[in-house]
C-alpha cells in the first residue's frame, strides 16, 4: 500500500493533467461540453461505452502506475472511500452487523474503510476475473468479508431479501454506458430490488441528473421511495456527484420467481424518454 501523501500528490497530479488535456485536446474536451446532436454524440457514445465492457477493466486492472511502476492497488471513482464511508454509516447507524453488498466494487478502498469502522459482512462483486483474484489478496486479511466474481445484473446467487445494503459507487452509470443501457439498467436495479431487505437501502453515487435516474429508478415494481443527495470531490470539492437513496418499503413483489422483463415497447418508451438527445451521457464520467 502506498504512502497516504503519495496518493493524494498524484491524484492531483492526475485530476489537473486531465484538466489541461481536456482544454487542449478536441476529442477531450467532448467530457465538458453539452451534448447536441450529430457526430459530437456520437463520438461521446463511443468514448463512454468501453466502460461498459468487460475487456476494458481488465485490462485496466493489469496496468502499472506510471509514476510508481507498479500495480495500482486501489484507485477510487467520483468520490473517497472515506466520505463515503462516513455517508453510509450516517444512514446504517451503527448497525455492524448489517449485510453490504458492493457491486462493481473495482479495487477501491471502500470495503477495507467499512471493514475498519465495524461493518464485517461486505460481500464484493466484480465481473471482472483478475481484479476479484488481487482483492482476495490485498482484502485476505479481512475475515468475514467476500469476494466473488459476479456480474450485477443478475445476483441469482443471493435469495431475496438477503442484504441490508447496497452501495453501489459508479456501478449503475457504467453499465448504462453500454449499448444496452435501458435493458442493462432493468436488470441490476430489479436484481438490487430483490436481493435488498425490507427497510434496506440502496445507495447510488452518480454524476447523473435526476431526469436521467429517476425514470429508471422510480419504477413501482421496485418497492422503493428514490431520495436525493449529493457529495462533493476534487482536489478544492468543486465537483458534485448525487447520491441516489431508494429504502425498500415492501418485498419485492415477484419474491420467490423469476424477476419479470418489462414488454420491449415500455423499454423502447423509457429508452426515447431518457435519451432523445438531451441525456445521452448517462453513463461513466471521466474526471
Amino acid at each position: 500500500m502506498e504512502d497516504a501523501g503519495v496518493y493524494v500528490l498524484r491524484c492531483r497530479v492526475h485530476v489537473r493533467a486531465w484538466r489541461l488535456l481536456r482544454r487542449c485536446s478536441p476529442s477531450l474536451r467532448l467530457a465538458g461540453r453539452p451534448l447536441v446532436h450529430g457526430r459530437r454524440v456520437a463520438a461521446w457514445k463511443k468514448v463512454m461505452s468501453k466502460y461498459a465492457d468487460m475487456k476494458f477493466w481488465e485490462k485496466k486492472y493489469q496496468e502499472k502506475d506510471p509514476i510508481t511502476l507498479k500495480m495500482v492497488e486501489s484507485y477510487d471513482w467520483y468520490v473517497d472511500a472515506e466520505d463515503l464511508a462516513m455517508l453510509v454509516d450516517s444512514y446504517l447507524m451503527g448497525k455492524f452487523g448489517a449485510k453490504i453488498l458492493i457491486p462493481g466494487c473495482g479495487n477501491s478502498l471502500l470495503p477495507r474503510v467499512l471493514y475498519k469502522m465495524g461493518y464485517k459482512n461486505l460481500f464484493c462483486i466484480d465481473f471482472c476475473a483478475p481484479l476479484i483474484h488481487q482483492l482476495q489478496q490485498r482484502d485476505g486479511d479481512m475475515e468475514g468479508s467476500e469476494h466473488f466474481i459476479m456480474d450485477a445484473t443478475n445476483l441469482t446467487m443471493f435469495p431475496n431479501n438477503f442484504f441490508d445494503a447496497v452501495i453501489d459507487k459508479a456501478c449503475l452509470d457504467a453499465v448504462m454506458s453500454g449499448d444496452n443501457s435501458v435493458d442493462g439498467a432493468h436488470d441490476m436495479l430489479e436484481e438490487v430490488s430483490r436481493t435488498l431487505a425490507v427497510g434496506g437501502m440502496y445507495l447510488s453515487v452518480s454524476y447523473a441528473p435526476s431526469e436521467a435516474r429517476f425514470p429508471h429508478m422510480k419504477k413501482p415494481m421496485f418497492n422503493w421511495t428514490v431520495g436525493l443527495s449529493s457529495l462533493s470531490a476534487g482536489v478544492d470539492n468543486d465537483i458534485t456527484y448525487n447520491v441516489y437513496v431508494c429504502t425498500k418499503t415492501e418485498a419485492h413483489p415477484q419474491a420467490g420467481l423469476e424477476p419479470p422483463t418489462p414488454p420491449k415497447e415500455e423499454r423502447k418508451e423509457l429508452k426515447e424518454l431518457t435519451t432523445g438527445g438531451k441525456t445521452v451521457d448517462q453513463g461513466f464520467k471521466l474526471i
